[in-house]
């Protein structure tokens, strides 16, 4: 897994201008300290999808910001525009959704596993 840039739909401006912003990859004590950037949300068609818990994404780019045309600045995301946030949660997302092999999302024999994680399916069989 790399790090992740974000490349800012609207710069930033202020000692210098801030056209992207960098993400690190996290490691196992960022996950156990923020936990999941999202939960499965049902869609009602035997199909979940990632929901984001925006505290905990914020909490990821806070910690995880690499650097940016400035070094880690997490004040800087405080000033992003609406797109730009929306592109940090699909960053922060993306580090969990793009690697993770459970990420199957189905759902439609969740309930027959005992030990099946949320969105993937159940090995047991039906």
């Amino acid at each position: 897994m790399a790090n992740r840039i974000v490349e800012l739909a609207k710069p930033l401006d202020g000692h210098e201008v801030v056209k992207h912003l960098e993400f690190r990859e996290p490691t196992w004590a960022d996950y156990v300290e923020i936990g999941e950037p999202y939960i499965w949300t049902p869609r009602g068609d035997g199909y979940s999808d990632p929901t984001p818990i925006l505290e905990n994404v914020k909490a990821y780019a806070e910690r995880l910001i690499a650097r940016g045309d400035q070094k880690g600045d997490p004040l800087l995301l405080g000033r992003l525009g609406l797109a730009d946030s929306r592109k940090v949660r699909d960053a922060i997302m993306g580090f969990f959704l793009d690697e993770d092999p459970a990420v199957v999302r189905s759902t439609t024999s969740q309930t027959s596993s005992s030990s099946g994680l949320a969105g993937a399916p159940s090995t047991s069989a039906a």
